[in-house]
């Protein structure tokens, strides 16, 4: 009887262990657009809660505990995430802008905007091509002024996740286009 008590303990623990992969994968493939990225991350943040699963001392806390540490795993994912990262100062010294590579660059942006949910897109569309300043498009769509400036760089934060994936930028310093390059499958242009 003791064996078949422990052995549903173990079954009972794993199934607890697969019901919280499973919902911290849906917290963070929300927060990162590569799914195997996000596997990758939640597997991390798993290993390193199980492995230290002794330093919990309230077993009541492990749901919050385990988000703790996946909002942490996602931090350090994002802090070495740099993919505009500026070239290195001894690289930049030659490096003047190319005004064809920014002028092109910027042609992919209409059509990755367009796959935009609606409300990012006319955010952009408003604030930038029909001039409007934040406050104006909050009060033309009826929204506060903290919810527009948020459409507004949840917009602008997606069309760079967008443009980043299809494309490798290389900027100087200044944060000015110097190349950039088309990934495979980009269809910017």
């Amino acid at each position: 009887m003791r064996v078949s008590v422990s052995a549903n303990h173990e079954q009972d623990q794993r199934l607890l262990w697969q019901a919280f992969r499973t919902e911290l994968l849906r917290f963070v493939s929300r927060r990162v657009a590569d799914e195997s990225v996000a596997e990758d991350i939640v597997h991390d943040v798993l290993i390193k809660a199980f492995s230290h699963r002794d330093e919990l001392r309230d077993g009541s806390r492990l749901r919050a505990w385990l988000y703790q540490i996946t909002r942490n795993a996602l931090v350090d994912h994002y802090r070495a995430y740099k993919p505009l990262e500026p070239l290195p100062a001894e690289l930049d010294e030659q490096s003047e802008p190319d005004e064809r590579a920014e002028a092109e660059l910027a042609l992919c942006l209409r059509p990755l905007m367009g796959k935009l949910p609606e409300k990012y897109r006319e955010a952009l569309l408003t604030t930038t091509e029909a001039g409007l300043t934040q406050k104006q498009y909050a009060s033309q769509k009826g929204l506060s002024i903290s919810a527009a400036k948020s459409r507004v760089q949840r917009g602008r934060a997606l069309l760079r996740e967008a443009l980043v994936q299809c494309c490798r930028v290389e900027m100087n310093q200044r944060g000015e286009v110097l190349n950039y390059d088309l990934g495979e499958g980009c269809q910017c242009h």
